[in-house]
């Protein structure tokens, strides 16, 4: 319909470096209101896409052309489709004491809280 306002999109950019064994651990637990979902592979020598490909068939990969982590989230951002309203960034640190899965969800939850607010209903 003509001036029917779409829904904001929303992507996750993940940096990712020989991560082939932890991708279970983030990938299932993307929620459904994320649109896009871009790892970029820095440099992986083990099955890090493949792996990504697999499990979510819809993932992007962008082969990181730069070094660090910082090079691979400016990569993963300027790869992202217009018409984004919001974005996250995740990494795959499992020996932080906050599982990755469980940031992404909140992550999730609060650009959820934050847009219900400021879309307007109806």
């Amino acid at each position: 319909m003509e001036g029917e306002q779409q829904p904001p999109r929303i992507s996750v950019v993940i940096p990712a470096h020989n991560e082939a064994e932890n991708l279970q651990y983030v990938l299932p637990c993307i929620p459904s209101i994320v649109s896009e979902v871009i790892l970029v592979d820095g440099h992986s020598t083990d099955d890090t896409s493949a792996i990504a490909r697999q499990m979510l068939p819809t993932i992007r990969i962008v082969r990181q052309t730069g070094k660090g982590k910082g090079g691979a989230l400016r990569e993963g951002f300027a790869a992202l489709l217009s018409g984004h309203s919001a974005s996250i960034a995740t990494t795959l640190y499992i020996r932080a004491r906050t599982p990755v899965w469980q940031l992404i969800r909140r992550s999730s939850a609060s650009v959820t809280r934050y847009l219900q607010e400021r879309l307007p209903v109806g």
